[in-house]
């Protein structure tokens, strides 16, 4: 439960390094605010994940909520949210690294998808 809250914490803490407080950055500078962003995201997006994976090693009955046919419509939410944040992550990821590592980020998404 705690991973859920330090993740939705986390991640809004990207929209105050991106919204251009001038107080934050006349204190610290674009340079260091920006690389703060791109590193604490990757961290934000590890507890994100982690939290769901905890759950299903804790309780693997809940696995069941993955298949997006019979599971209660919080859960299909949950899901299609956590695979955008993941598109939304090797995307950005993948275009500070070039078009090679955009390619294998997509490839390894569609990887994802087909294996649900």
């Amino acid at each position: 439960m705690a991973l859920g809250f330090a993740g939705l914490a986390m991640m809004c803490l990207q929209f105050v390094l991106t919204a251009r407080f001038r107080w934050l950055k006349a204190r610290y500078g674009s340079d260091i605010v920006y690389y703060f962003h791109r590193q604490i995201s990757l961290v934000a997006f590890a507890v994100v994940l982690a939290h769901p994976l905890i759950l299903f090693v804790e309780d693997p009955a809940r696995l069941g909520l993955l298949n997006l046919v019979a599971a209660p419509w919080r859960a299909r939410f949950v899901v299609t949210a956590v695979l955008a944040l993941t598109a939304l992550v090797a995307t950005s990821t993948a275009l500070t690294i070039g078009i090679g590592g955009l390619i294998v980020a997509l490839s390894a998404i569609f990887a994802l998808l087909q294996t649900r």
